[in-house]
């Protein structure tokens, strides 16, 4: 709640806000509500978002976000040296608010050389270089990911009010994926189920045989 915020009012005026997710899709995608809601609340401010190369592609249709700033860490080099290299970045930029999303040494660390005056994030991994930041209390999941998000915008004492937003339609990319399913004999009006079975962290895995189970109870 707002008696656990820690920070300064938000200045007066913002012109270029930068939101940092630079993870996977999945939780860029729980962000983007986040996002809509900085922009409703600062429609003035050009809002920019540090995220990783490969999910810029989708990113770039989403209309709120007004540039994505493509970000790829060099997993060889060490943390501060990363850090000092994203400031150099940021501090071109000239961003009055940073909301950082994913706490990282090196981003707060970023940020504050940057002499980005607002900054908002989590208060670990020196979250003490935050001007605003909210225990990261995700782990006791006593709230859907997206409103854990949204308490971001909310520690800058932004209003959030079901921010108006969806995905843009993506109707070039829909008529790809018709006349490939077609080229394989599916039709406009066969049933589609998509699955995907596979992740990035073996303790997320799902026995194979289970999603058989899932696919054999849908399709019957």
């Amino acid at each position: 709640g707002s008696s656990r915020m820690r920070g300064r009012p938000l200045p007066g005026a913002v012109h270029r806000a930068l939101f940092i997710r630079t993870d996977r899709l999945g939780e860029t995608l729980l962000n983007l509500p986040a996002m809509a809601a900085l922009k409703a609340a600062l429609p003035q401010a050009s809002l920019t978002l540090l995220a990783d190369p490969e999910l810029e592609p989708l990113l770039r249709d989403v209309p709120w976000i007004d540039r994505i700033l493509p970000y790829q860490p060099d997993p060889g080099a060490l943390w501060l040296t990363e850090a000092v290299r994203l400031t150099r970045r940021l501090r071109r930029e000239r961003f009055e608010l940073a909301v950082v999303s994913n706490p990282r040494k090196a981003f707060h660390l970023a940020v504050r050389l940057a002499g980005i005056p607002c900054r908002v994030g989590y208060a670990r991994k020196w979250g003490g270089l935050l001007t605003h930041r909210l225990p990261d209390d995700k782990a006791l999941g006593e709230h859907h990911e997206v409103e854990y998000n949204l308490q971001l915008i909310r520690a800058l004492g932004l209003p959030v009010a079901d921010p108006p937003w969806r995905l843009p339609r993506f109707d070039r990319e829909a008529s790809e994926v018709a006349q490939l399913l077609s080229r394989h004999g599916v039709g406009a009006g066969d049933r589609v189920i998509a699955v995907h079975p596979w992740t990035s962290n073996p303790r997320k895995q799902w026995p194979v045989d289970r999603y058989r189970q899932v696919i054999r109870a849908i399709a019957g």
